[in-house]
């Protein structure tokens, strides 16, 4: 149950997006992502204060484009981008946090997709892949969604983790 988790945290490309990426004449780069995931997040930061739970909620991504912190922003969750190694990336926000190496990944549930969140995924106690995957993280995560990545993947995992029957989506918002 998600009373058992301190952190969540989200992959950027391919779980906020469908891990395409557009570029203008300028060369700026935009990417796709799906409100419905903003909505799920939205959805979970209510029920964390309704319930009185405390999780951290971030994005962990490689990714050095400022799209990224922008979309986080918005969101009103914290962003750690340009990270080149996840996996001792998280070691150290466990250690900055005061939090046991070995607690702070049994108690976090992480989402990716692709082979630089393998690391992570394989250390957290719980790790979520979206449908269109690596198909080495498709076989270690302990769940995979129905969803792609960019495709109401977010959502569909907040709804599942919370178990929220739909009828009782608006008693959130």
């Amino acid at each position: 149950s998600i009373e058992q988790f301190r952190t969540v945290v989200f992959d950027f490309d391919g779980v906020f997006t469908n891990n395409k990426v557009y570029f203008n004449a300028e060369g700026e780069e935009f990417v796709q992502c799906d409100r419905r995931d903003g909505m799920g997040l939205l959805i979970l930061k209510n029920y964390l204060e309704k319930k009185s739970i405390d999780l951290k909620i971030m994005i962990l991504s490689k990714e050095k484009n400022e799209v990224v912190k922008a979309r986080a922003n918005k969101l009103g969750i914290e962003c750690l981008h340009g990270v080149d190694d996840k996996y001792a990336s998280m070691k150290t926000y466990f250690e900055n946090q005061s939090i046991d190496i070995e607690t702070g990944f049994k108690t976090l549930a992480y989402l990716g997709n692709d082979l630089n969140d393998l690391e992570v995924m394989m250390h957290a106690g719980l790790s979520v892949a979206p449908h269109d995957a690596h198909p080495l993280i498709l076989k270690n995560a302990h769940c995979v969604s129905e969803r792609d990545g960019g495709d109401e993947f977010i959502r569909d995992f907040i709804e599942k983790w919370i178990e929220l029957p739909s009828i009782e989506q608006n008693l959130l918002l």
